[in-house]
């Protein structure tokens, strides 16, 4: 890897973020926690600044950017933990726990948006019923 020049290529970092991931997932495979770490830090270096950026107006967005974020961060400490560097595993406890903390917020946010947009739609249903009622009530009067 110290070969490649990944600063050239700041598009696809992304990518490399990915690569690094799916890299630190096989080498935890494969039971090589040191090597595992590494490749998580290497993740991290390569973490898009877009990706890291919580204050994105959509919710759904946001949610999937917590989501990548936190499941690296409670990996890395579960890694951590597992080769006896348990305070680097704790302070990785504390980020991942804050980052899961939005999700949840999140998630709450949607909930509500969603029992008011059903409660909205519930009434305008029972408004149009109420009114063909009175239709027809007007029509059968006549």
């Amino acid at each position: 890897m110290d070969a490649i020049d990944f600063q050239a290529c700041r598009r696809d970092m992304y990518h490399l973020f990915i690569m690094f991931h799916n890299m630190a997932l096989c080498y935890q495979k494969m039971q090589m926690l040191e090597e595992c770490a590494q490749c998580i830090e290497h993740a991290f270096d390569h973490l898009p600044i877009t990706l890291i950026n919580l204050e994105e107006k959509s919710i759904s967005y946001r949610m999937r950017k917590i989501f990548i974020l936190g499941k690296l961060k409670l990996q890395y400490c579960a890694i951590l933990s597992q080769i006896h560097r348990h305070k680097d595993a704790l302070e990785q406890a504390r980020e991942g726990v804050k980052v899961c903390h939005h999700m949840v917020n999140d998630m709450h946010q949607l909930c509500q948006f969603y029992v008011k947009r059903e409660k909205l739609n519930n009434a305008y249903i029972d408004v149009n019923k109420l009114q063909s009622n009175n239709d027809s009530q007007n029509n059968s009067n006549q």
